[in-house]
């Protein structure tokens, strides 16, 4: 029955029963609702798109648009899991980082990256032109920004925080340089006419006034410049909110005055004259007066503009702002102002008042008290001193015993307890805790003992022994027990069983057991009977210089006048900074390669927790505008991403070079008329036009064998045209695109209309 059905639809599309010689029963499976996944294998496109030999343009068109659609739907997603530690960006912003070498505890910020120009900070640090307009002389300019030798340490500081050891950036020296370099001596006395100069990102305007070579230099902060005439009123808006009136009375051409009225009060003012009113500075950047026509006044003024002003001079002076030194800042441009090749800026946090200001805390950001438009951000470190990115290593103390807690280079996690005071005694391994039996030496039932193969440590037990089970070993990562070894069989790696002794109780191996463990990220463990170390690898260094900065954590494990068990932490040197509470209740130790540990120091060193990154910890500092975000994106997770398979060449043929119909999977653009392939599909019939109406297209799926073709093909060429859109656009008509055929009609490619065919 559902043969004589699909004969049926067959006859419907006005195909013979004889279609291409094929079976009929593949491409019924298709339908229009697929689109156009019956056309992907494997999320790439496994079809040939066919044009007539004598298409016209439209629908060569038309097929392009289903080209791109296809090309864009011939993707894949996929999780793709983010190994290593986070890393952290900024939204706009330079890093103190150079290819390869990232900043490190310790290290100088300028052995990383001494400075920035344009290329790091476009914006901020563009070049510049300054053109005097009288002589229409330009005066080209750059800028950079040099950072010092700062470094990023690790201590209890209180003037960072009160109470915990912090990362920092110690500026006591100067936190950065800018230099305005211009590369022909500019004179900026001879500049009257408000001619701007970009620094940092700021607009400022020469005062006109300056004149002579031992002048200082004065710049204006340029904010929006208004134009009064006399006769004039304005309103205009303080800093504190305020609105007051400035009226334009009169002009002197005398000594090229004008008179005013601010808030009431008549001031007279020349050209680059400063007028303080309730706090705002207001700055008359230009005063013209002319006599023709009579008395006519003209006054450009900006609302709020700072003085800023460099003292004359070669050596650095502080900068004054309105007449006022700004605190931490300095600046020179030499003892001539007629002829200026450089100004240096320099800020100098180590003067600031608060003691809090000369560091720079980890998660802090500082923005330049000059210019306002950037700050420094000391963003943090990745991995983060205590992030699930690195692996723990812990000593923990219940009762009389320390529990060694550590993962191993398979990810497994081991825990078993490790010293004991042997009751208020002495102090000794816990019990069953057995290190360095050499090879074919009893190890007793119960015994805990630790091999290595390679970098992978295990810690097992010898549960027991039996006649019947043979040795029955535990694995101590998840406890898990297995028995019947022999004599001759492997325990791991290469140790074998050389003797199993059912009646003692007792098994010997072909290796000695050990007292080290390599650890996840290859630090290494050894264990003493009074004292454990904790070595990181010389090879997790970012540079292979600094390999001799690797550390070697050493604890005393000791008994105290009561035979008590305490622990007691290493003393710091060159590669380990170490530093107590404000209560000595904790001691925190940092290396240079970024190993971090805790101590608890009040209750005699009941806990140690070790985190041991992957590779050498970064230190995370930026120069950014204002605006800019810090983010971070954790490592070891799982992200989507997507893939584009691209379509390749030979995707697209004329209807004369496809010779088999039933090779390939077919999407055929254009009708019998002009496609010879769609005049296969079609029957060959004997009017090329049959089965089309004016103003209608169709969109049909033919059985091919063991492929799908689909024919797209109008009674004209804007009839194809519109039935191409439709497919291009495929998502946005989805719900219309069912079955095996539809007929697409309308008057434009935005009037479309979809008609499902009925079968018969």
């Amino acid at each position: 029955m559902k043969f004589r059905n699909a004969i049926k639809k067959i006859a419907a599309l006005g195909v013979g029963a004889t279609m291409l010689g094929t079976t009929m029963m593949g491409a019924l499976a298709a339908d229009l609702s697929n689109y156009p996944n019956m056309f992907m294998q494997d999320h790439k496109f496994n079809a040939v798109l066919v044009v007539g030999s004598n298409a016209a343009p439209i629908d060569i068109v038309g097929a392009i648009d289903m080209a791109y659609s296809l090309q864009a739907a011939a993707t894949e997603t996929t999780d793709v899991s983010v190994s290593g530690a986070s890393t952290v960006t900024a939204s706009s912003g330079v890093e103190v980082a150079a290819s390869g070498n990232h900043l490190n505890l310790g290290e100088a910020m300028s052995a990383v990256q001494a400075s920035f120009n344009n290329k790091d900070l476009p914006v901020l640090l563009a070049d510049g032109t300054v053109t005097n307009d009288d002589t229409n002389t330009d005066y080209d300019y750059t800028q950079k920004l040099s950072i010092p030798s700062n470094t990023v340490t690790f201590s209890q500081n209180d003037d960072v925080d009160a109470k915990d050891p912090k990362l920092y950036i110690d500026q006591h020296s100067q936190a950065y340089n800018l230099t305005v370099h211009f590369k022909k001596a500019i004179n900026f006395a001879d500049l009257n006419n408000n001619e701007p100069i970009v620094i940092m990102g700021k607009t400022f305007t020469a005062d006109a006034s300056m004149s002579a070579a031992g002048d200082d230099l004065v710049l204006y902060a340029s904010q929006k410049t208004n134009t009064i005439k006399n006769g004039e009123t304005q309103t205009i808006t303080l800093n504190n909110g305020k609105q007051v009136e400035i009226q334009c009375e009169s002009g002197n051409t005398r000594d090229s005055s004008a008179t005013l009225y601010i808030n009431n009060k008549l001031q007279v003012v020349n050209q680059g004259d400063t007028v303080n009113v309730e706090g705002t500075t207001i700055y008359f950047s230009r005063v013209s007066v002319a006599d023709v026509p009579v008395g006519t006044v003209l006054l450009e003024y900006s609302v709020g503009s700072d003085k800023l002003t460099i003292p004359n001079g070669d050596e650095y002076s502080n900068v004054q702002i309105n007449g006022e030194d700004l605190t931490g800042y300095y600046a020179k441009f030499g003892s001539d102002l007629t002829d200026v090749t450089n100004i240096y800026f320099k800020f100098d946090p180590n003067d600031l008042d608060s003691d809090a200001d000369h560091y720079l805390a980890n998660g802090e950001n500082q923005v330049d008290p000059l210019f306002g438009t950037f700050k420094e951000d000391f963003a943090g470190v990745t991995p983060a001193l205590k992030s699930s990115d690195r692996t723990m290593v812990s000593l923990d103390r219940s009762g009389d015993r320390y529990k060694l807690t550590f993962t191993n280079k398979d990810a497994d996690k081991y825990s078993f307890d490790l010293y004991d005071s042997d009751n208020g005694n002495a102090l000794s391994y816990a019990k069953g805790v057995v290190m360095s039996v050499a090879k074919d030496t009893d190890i007793a039932k119960s015994s805990i003992f630790i091999l290595n193969d390679g970098d992978i440590t295990k810690v097992f037990k010898l549960y027991n022994v039996d006649s019947s089970n043979g040795a029955i070993i535990q694995d101590l990562t998840d406890n898990s027990k297995t028995d019947g070894y022999v004599v001759g069989d492997t325990l791991f790696g290469n140790y074998k069983f050389d003797a199993i002794n059912d009646s003692a109780n007792t098994i010997q191996l072909s290796g000695a057991t050990l007292n080290t463990i390599t650890t996840q990220y290859d630090g290494v463990i050894t264990i003493n009977p009074t004292n454990i170390s904790f070595a990181e690898d010389s090879n997790d260094f970012e540079q292979s210089a600094d390999a001799t900065k690797a550390e070697t954590i050493l604890l005393t494990v000791a008994t105290d006048a009561d035979h008590d068990i305490k622990l007691v932490g290493p003393s710091a040197d060159t590669n380990l900074l170490v530093a107590d509470d404000s209560n000595g209740d904790w001691e925190y130790g940092l290396t240079t390669l970024g190993t971090y540990y805790v101590l608890e120091k009040n209750d005699k060193g009941k806990s140690f927790d070790l985190y041991y990154p992957e590779e050498e910890a970064q230190y995370h500092v930026f120069f950014t505008p204002v605006d800019a975000t810090i983010s971070t994106t954790a490592g070891g997770q799982t992200v989507k991403t997507t893939k584009i398979n691209k379509i390749n060449v030979g995707a697209a043929k004329l209807g004369n070079e496809i010779t088999d119909l039933t090779a390939q999977n077919l999407i055929v653009v254009g009708g019998p008329c002009v496609n010879s392939v769609a005049s296969k599909l079609m029957g060959s019939p004997a009017k090329c036009s049959d089965g089309f109406e004016p103003g209608k297209a169709i969109i049909k799926l033919f059985n091919n064998g063991d492929k799908v073709a689909m024919l797209v093909a109008g009674y004209s060429g804007d009839d194809t045209r519109r039935a191409t859109t439709v497919l291009a656009k495929y998502d946005q008509y989805a719900s219309q695109l069912t079955g095996t055929e539809v007929s697409v009609g309308g008057t434009s490619l935005s009037d479309i209309t979809i008609s499902p065919v009925v079968q018969q």
